[in-house]
């Protein structure tokens, strides 16, 4: 028996609510590791389809609606302005 100044508690229940706590604590850190398990299991996959994906992209190129293959440079970005500034030049020369 012990006598903390509450009261005599004996070792043996003590260590019985020891273990207890120290159990509970067990479970509930291994609930949390498991599921840190599966969100990094996840991330990972994620990961994985973002990298396929990319390398993919980086292989294959794409394709217009008329079938015919763009290469990574484009010569305008925004082309209509060029098409009508050509149109203009144009008119205006046919004009004068």
């Amino acid at each position: 028996m012990w006598n903390c100044g509450l009261g005599s508690i004996s070792f043996a229940r003590l260590s019985f609510n020891t273990l207890t706590v120290c159990d509970v604590i067990m479970i509930q850190v291994d609930t949390h590791i498991q599921q840190l398990d599966q969100y990094l299991k996840r991330f990972d996959e994620e990961l994985r389809r973002e990298r396929e994906n990319a390398a993919a992209a980086a292989v294959l190129p794409t394709t217009s609606l008329d079938g015919s293959a763009k290469s990574g440079s484009s010569e305008g970005g925004r082309g209509g302005r060029k098409k009508y500034a050509l149109i203009l030049d144009i008119l205006i020369d046919a004009g004068a």
